[in-house]
């Protein structure tokens, strides 16, 4: 009777054992899924951070013509006014 109940308690803790350790691998399953979607995500940023960064070496660029050409009209202003 003894060796019953023993293999009965042993049987309940492995039942037990494996139900948690597949529940434990679902989660990470969905932590892998997150982490594919991060990845992709970041990948996305990546390639958008060149097109960003040309934008604004070419606002730069617009920025000086702007005050070169506001300068030449502050000129012909004060000329215009002398």
């Amino acid at each position: 009777m003894t060796l019953w109940l023993s293999v009965g308690v042993i049987a309940l803790a492995l039942f037990i054992l494996v139900y948690a350790a597949a529940r434990l691998l679902g989660g990470l399953r969905e932590f892998g899924y997150a982490q594919r979607a991060l990845l992709v995500r970041a990948d996305q940023a990546k390639q958008l951070e060149e097109p960003i960064a040309e934008l604004q070496r070419q606002t730069e660029a617009m920025q000086e013509q702007l005050e070169t050409i506001a300068a030449a009209v502050e000129r012909r202003t004060a000329a215009k006014d002398d």
